[in-house]
């Protein structure tokens, strides 16, 4: 997979409802549920009413963080 082909997807995509699974240390996993709401050259924002998250495309790549379309 490559960055370019994950930044454009994620930029027809803004605006839309994701869930993001981000995969930390120790087998810890943190599930959101938003909305893109802003993409950068290297990383984008997931928001919902509670918080603001940033994903970098390099998380996608390493498979740190998951991004699925709802």
């Amino acid at each position: 997979m490559n960055i370019n082909i994950i930044k454009d997807e994620i930029k027809r995509n803004k605006g839309k409802k994701v869930i993001v699974k981000i995969y930390g240390m120790r087998n810890r996993i943190e599930t959101i549920e938003g909305i893109i709401t802003k993409v950068y050259p290297n990383l984008f924002m997931v928001e919902n009413r509670r918080e603001s998250k940033s994903i970098s495309y390099a998380d996608i790549i390493s498979k740190e963080a998951v991004v699925k379309y709802l």
